[in-house]
């Protein structure tokens, strides 16, 4: 709460100040379980863009019982890990040979705090077990920051500037109100006194005025006329009590007539100068600091790549940039060279990465059609949605390279559970993706952050999906691109991709295409950029039939729309991209664009000789 007044109240005095101006004062979140943040991009990216990964790690300490015996004590452990499933991952772990080094584990917390102890060999390094710990367990994790907020009323995320300039606009608003309400109300109450300062300065001609009057209406008529009323002050002269016609009275509602003007003067200069409001508002916010504040709970430490250059100290001394902070260097580790591998999804939930070619060979498996061909390296995360919504975060470099001839490896091999439904694309989680983009059978388009599918879950809901529909389709999409959706009507859709916003991971999406009762959704292409007038469409009929189309012929308009016709009565891909892997009845083969015919978008597909044998029957991926 401090770091965050302490932000507020520089942004007040400099309303210019950037992003990192500000993280002098808020250089990363606090948990309330406290531990270790690692500073790094992700607090940055965070804080200018609204969503990015912050690292936490546990804190640990070593020690030495009797006989030698070295143990790791960890006091503190990441927000929102489970301290149950913890223990339960090492102790699956040392099972596993995974963790020799550990001979016993105990859960020593209690009311004054948290202790998990674990007891190591004789003779093993503790410092080099706990590296091994954050990088097999929750000790290390990644907290993802999604920073939404309704801004004029509609929900958009911003950073920390955004979001500390919205609130001070919220606060400046509350005060103006308060402000004028407690104006209004003393010029009210000022308006009354003045009355009565009438009536007292008049009084005998007043007591007078009321003895004759036939009634309390014609009283308050006859004063309102005579002394230039009105109905408020002459009602108030009417109910006043006669003690108010004591001296000492009458001096106390002069003094409250004097005291209300210059209150009234003061909120009134408040309200005309927007100095004055903010110099209010700072003082509210440090009283608020003094008396609500807490010291921080969880540290920030940085890396040796992000500690600042320091020529005076020694290596390992030097202190962050930011108050308090601590060096950690890393252990080093060798370093390994990337290998660059095509990676096949499939339907059925298999993955196959094969050394890298210039020509992706075809996925020749019957029953398991390919529905993603992705160029990777070992180093890349790949995540895979079901049509169901479930989501899959693999890192390519689990993935066994094999031959073309093999089927692959199931997901369940890799995590330890499998789909329930089938597989309905993937997509490589590289920093050139901003959105995840998902299409129903339906017509319902969702794109979602990045960062909303990284983090230490491998398993997800990665969408939502309604009873009576299914995901069709995932692709990488960023905002300047094109979307374009195809479905088995022969119909085509093509609108910008920023007229869908970024949703949750639990969204089901917004209406991108109305698809006729009978039909579904059979592609959905990503055009990066927004593509020219010439960039080649392809569209492939279900009867074995393609051509080559430009896509100045697809106009772009807005999403949910019925579409244009395409030419395919049965239509079975029309899309932008690379090659088309396309399994039918004949096999599996490769569809290279610029080989197929040229032709108008409303014009008849040619059979594609010598390329397909047989109906096209299987979902396709693209290269």
């Amino acid at each position: 709460l401090a770091e965050v007044i302490d932000a507020c109240l520089a942004l007040i005095r400099k309303p210019s100040a950037t992003a990192d101006e500000l993280m002098k004062h808020v250089p990363a979140p606090d948990f309330p379980t406290g531990a270790r943040i690692v500073g790094g991009d992700g607090i940055r990216d965070a804080y200018l863009t609204g969503r990015g990964a912050v690292t936490m790690e546990a804190v640990a300490t070593t020690e030495t019982r009797s006989g030698g015996l070295p143990r790791i004590v960890v006091t503190e452990i990441p927000f929102q890990v489970n301290k149950a499933a913890l223990l339960e991952r090492m102790a699956d772990l040392v099972k596993d040979k995974k963790l020799d080094e550990i001979r016993d584990l105990r859960d020593e917390s209690s009311r004054e705090g948290m202790r998990v102890v674990i007891e190591l060999k004789r003779g093993e390094d503790p410092a080099r077990v706990l590296r091994k710990l954050y990088r097999l367990t929750d000790l290390r994790t990644n907290f993802n920051v999604n920073l939404v907020a309704l801004v004029d009323g509609q929900p958009r995320t911003i950073g920390l500037r955004e979001a500390l300039t919205e609130y001070l606009a919220h606060q400046r608003t509350v005060l103006t109100r308060r402000t004028t309400y407690r104006k209004e109300k003393a010029e009210a109450r000022a308006h009354v006194l003045e009355g009565l300062l009438v009536a007292l300065d008049n009084l005998d001609a007043v007591i007078k005025l009321i003895r004759a009057a036939e009634s309390a209406d014609k009283a308050r008529e006859q004063l309102m006329k005579r002394f230039s009323l009105t109905e408020v002050q002459a009602t108030a002269i009417l109910d006043m009590q006669l003690r108010r016609l004591a001296k000492l009275e009458r001096d106390k509602v002069k003094a409250e007539h004097a005291e209300l003007t210059k209150v009234i003067t003061e909120l009134k200069a408040i309200l005309a100068d927007p100095a004055k409001l903010d110099a209010l508002l700072a003082a509210e916010l440090k009283e608020i600091r003094a008396r609500h504040a807490n010291p921080r709970r969880s540290r920030l430490v940085v890396t040796a790549d992000d500690a600042p250059d320091d020529d005076a100290g020694t290596p390992g001394a030097r202190t962050a940039g930011t108050r308090g902070a601590e060096l950690i260097v890393d252990e080093d580790l060798p370093e390994l060279e990337a290998q660059p591998v095509t990676l096949y999804v499939t339907q059925g939930g298999y993955l196959k990465a094969v050394p890298r070619r210039r020509v992706s060979k075809p996925h020749s498996h019957p029953n398991d059609p390919v529905v993603a061909v992705l160029r990777a390296t070992t180093e890349d995360t790949v995540l895979l949605i079901d049509a169901d919504g479930a989501g899959y975060r693999i890192g390519v470099g689990d993935v066994p390279v094999t031959t073309m001839r093999q089927r692959g490896t199931s997901i369940a091999q890799l995590l330890g559970d499998g789909p329930d439904a089938r597989i309905a694309g993937a997509v490589l989680l590289g920093p050139d993706v901003e959105t995840v983009l998902t299409v129903s059978a339906r017509g319902l388009v969702k794109r979602t952050e990045r960062a909303e599918y990284e983090g230490r879950l491998r398993t997800m809901i990665a969408a939502g999906v309604r009873d009576d529909d299914e995901l069709v389709a995932v692709a990488p999409c960023n905002d300047g691109d094109h979307i374009v959706l195809a479905n088995s009507a022969g119909l085509v859709v093509r609108f910008a991709a920023g007229e869908v916003r970024p949703m949750g991971r639990g969204a089901a999406g917004v209406a991108g295409m109305n698809v006729p009762r009978g039909a579904r959704i059979v592609s959905a292409t990503v055009v990066p950029g927004g593509g020219g007038e010439d960039t080649p469409v392809l569209t492939v009929d279900a009867d074995g039939a393609a051509k080559r189309t430009a896509l100045g012929e697809y106009p772009a308009k807005g999403r949910g729309g019925k579409g244009v016709q395409t030419g395919a009565a049965r239509l079975a891909f029309c899309g932008v991209g690379g090659d088309l892997h396309a399994g039918t009845a004949g096999g599996a083969v490769v569809l290279e664009t610029a080989e197929l015919p040229a032709g108008k978008r409303p014009g008849r597909l040619a059979p594609i000789t010598g390329h397909v044998t047989g109906p096209v029957v299987a979902e396709t991926g693209r290269d």
